[in-house]
């Protein structure tokens, strides 16, 4: 399995064949899932894409801790 991407809503690698492409704000994203298009969609809706200013360029979100 190769890495071709980051999502650009988690920041996690996308493993090759799982790719998710969609037009937000003018500009084509990638997504590892439908879930992270359609929340990245609803935070520009929102008017909230400041959301994705919150981490430095490359740097990695760590995923929610386990419960």
């Amino acid at each position: 399995m190769s890495l071709m991407d980051s999502c650009f809503h988690c920041g996690q690698a996308i493993p090759e064949g799982d790719l998710i492409f969609k037009n937000i704000n003018k500009k084509e994203r990638s997504f590892c899932c439908h879930g992270c298009a359609s929340v990245c969609e609803v935070i520009y809706e929102a008017g909230m894409e400041s959301f994705y200013r919150r981490t430095p360029d490359g740097e990695l979100l760590s995923p929610p801790p386990s419960q």
